[in-house]
């Protein structure tokens, strides 16, 4: 057996050429999605006589022509009618809720720039830069590729343990900084997660020169990650950086649902974090993710983690936004992995539910249940087009438009679930469009179950900080 030392430097460059390869493509996203958006949706060799077309005007109209949709629904020679309304009011929320509507649509053709903070001057200097890692010792993966990371950057690795024991204590190498949160630390609010980023930021005694890379237990990353990190460092103006996460770090498509479930995340990816950030330099409500997340040392003393939110990522990004930092997005790609089980997957998500509705903004809460409405919606459109059963009446005009929804829903899903496939190196060329199929038939019943979670949730809230275990 080789020496552990000669499979991470193995495995690192691995990753890094996964994410150069990415980037690479994306730097052209701006041609490549609307390209296969309008593909989804039009193909060049369609008729379109004065009724409806005949043939075939893309992939999601030619499997409604193949189910008999148009035949079934559609009333010649008229613009509007009595179900137009009732399916607008049903669709209506669901397109209010992307603010704006198709908004995955937007953040996939917005041109991404990958390599812009790396093409800029240097416009300011750190004093350091450290990888934080807040562990209740249940899951701790990815430490192996920290070695390369440490000999090639000028960063600190620091790992902070919530536990009476810390398991790690003779398992950690030496130049990495193991932490172990007083028992008798009492923040004025601050619990669980919170409560140990606290106590890390007051004992760090951070500067606006200092930087801290926060990361979840299991997340990897590269070189190329920690190299878009300097930059945006060094060479950016913004204060809060935080970039994209794929779920396919090991156990790729052992389960199926979870893994449909973080591809839908991946996808909202592009619309709710990336858009509003790029636009505005602002997250939208707040809503940010709590792993591969790059703060400067000001705005967590500014804000500090002193609360009792269960989302505790969540609550900072709204008041830091408030407070008026600039966010900025970092075009590098951490990996994990998605919840082993189903029952993992309810833990999780109603825990976010839950934080999500304790913080003081109805515009936040209404957009939580908006966009739940808008799981119900889509999962609704979906399986009527999987599973057929219409009994309406509806113009061409009014069946074109909503054709055209389903096919960016569709569009902006299997694209992530393309990119992620693209992203793991063990998944096999024959299995990919396996898995664009399930992707496609599981999504509708995963927008369900986390609608019931939501509804459950606001029945009846958690208080426990549930943190799954991952393989």
């Amino acid at each position: 057996m080789r020496p552990q030392d000669d499979l991470d430097l193995e495995r690192k460059p691995l990753l890094d050429r996964r994410s150069r390869k990415l980037f690479q493509i994306l730097n052209y996203n701006w041609a490549i999605f609307p390209l296969t958006a309008l593909l989804s949706f039009l193909s060049t060799t369609s008729q379109f006589p004065l009724n409806y077309p005949t043939k075939s005007t893309a992939a999601v109209y030619s499997l409604m022509v193949w189910a008999g949709v148009p035949d079934a629904i559609v009333k010649p020679g008229v613009l509007w009618t009595r179900d137009c309304t009732i399916i607008t009011l049903i669709i209506g929320p669901f397109l209010l809720a992307q603010f704006p509507p198709y908004y995955i649509l937007w953040g996939m053709c917005l041109p991404v720039q990958p390599f812009s903070y790396a093409n800029a001057p240097k416009q300011r200097s750190f004093r350091s830069f450290r990888v934080c890692l807040v562990t209740k010792a249940t899951n701790i993966q990815g430490i192996e590729l920290w070695k390369p990371l440490s000999q090639a950057f000028r960063i600190t690795f620091v790992v902070v343990v919530d536990s009476a024991h810390n398991p790690f204590r003779d398992l950690l190498p030496s130049w990495v900084e193991q932490l172990q949160v007083p028992p008798s630390f009492q923040a004025e609010r601050a619990t669980h997660k919170a409560r140990v980023l606290e106590w890390y930021r007051r004992h760090s005694n951070l500067t606006e020169r200092d930087w801290v890379l926060h990361l979840d237990e299991e997340t990897e990353i590269d070189d190329y990650l920690m190299q878009a990190c300097l930059d945006f460092i060094e060479r950016g103006s913004d204060d809060i950086g935080m970039g994209t996460i794929y779920y396919n770090a090991s156990s790729h498509w052992k389960n199926p649902f979870t893994t449909v479930a973080e591809i839908l995340r991946i996808a909202e990816n592009f619309g709710r974090y990336q858009l509003p950030v790029r636009f505005f330099g602002q997250p939208l409500l707040g809503f940010m993710r709590g792993s591969f997340l790059l703060l400067n040392g000001q705005v967590e003393n500014a804000v500090t983690w002193d609360t009792d939110c269960m989302t505790e990522d969540h609550w900072f990004a709204f008041y830091a936004a408030k407070q008026g930092f600039k966010f900025g997005w970092l075009n590098a790609i951490a990996r994990e992995q998605a919840p082993a089980t189903i029952a993992d997957l309810l833990r999780q998500r109603r825990r976010w539910y839950s934080g999500e509705l304790m913080i003081p903004s109805w515009p936040l809460r209404v957009m939580v249940a908006f966009n739940i409405w808008a799981d119900v919606d889509a999962a609704y459109r979906m399986m009527t087009m999987i599973y057929g059963g219409w009994m309406i009446s509806v113009s061409y005009g009014f069946f074109a438009w909503t054709t055209f929804n389903l096919a960016v829903l569709l569009h902006g899903r299997v694209v992530a679930c393309l990119m992620e496939d693209l992203d793991c190196h063990t998944t096999a060329l024959l299995d990919v469009p396996v898995h664009v199929v399930l992707t496609v038939l599981l999504a509708p019943v995963v927008d369900l179950v986390q609608a019931a979670t939501f509804l459950w949730t606001v029945v009846w809230p958690t208080r426990e900080f549930t943190v799954i275990r991952k393989q």
